[in-house]
């Protein structure tokens, strides 16, 4: 009975060590935030249920930190992006441009996803109104 218990426990173990191999990315994705969700709801039961208080200070933090990446993601995120597969690019030469590796098409993807989502300036540029209102903006009206 012992040997089933710790066989059962390390086939257990291998399935959840090697999780982020076996599954595709969105697959992974989910179960992450699925177990960030699960801690957060863990952790209202903590402080509603056993402890007896009412308090939002907790999802506050889980808001701000949510906020930050984000911001974060759309601030440096695409010229990091682009900047990381330009130097793949340079490090990998001719072959770089090549159909086996595939570098042009990630950089191509990343130029894309700057023009739709607006570059980083555009982002400074509406941030700053909202901030300092129409005085921040580089030209007269």
């Amino acid at each position: 009975m012992r040997v089933v218990t710790i066989c059962g426990a390390l086939v257990l173990a291998a399935l959840v060590l090697g999780f982020p191999w076996l599954v595709n990315p969105y697959w992974l994705t989910v179960s992450i935030l699925a177990c960030f969700y699960a801690i957060v709801a863990a952790s209202w039961a903590l402080l509603a249920g056993y402890a007896g208080q009412f308090s939002f200070g907790h999802m506050a933090f889980v808001s701000i930190g949510a906020y930050t990446s984000g911001l974060l993601v759309k601030w440096f995120g695409i010229r990091e992006a682009y900047e990381a597969i330009h130097d793949c690019l340079l490090l990998a030469g001719w072959p770089g441009y090549s159909a086996e590796l595939e570098h042009d098409r990630r950089m191509r993807d990343v130029m894309g996803l700057e023009l739709g989502d607006g570059t980083s300036q555009i982002m400074k540029m509406v941030v700053a109104r909202e901030i300092i209102g129409r005085e921040s903006l580089p030209y007269g009206r």
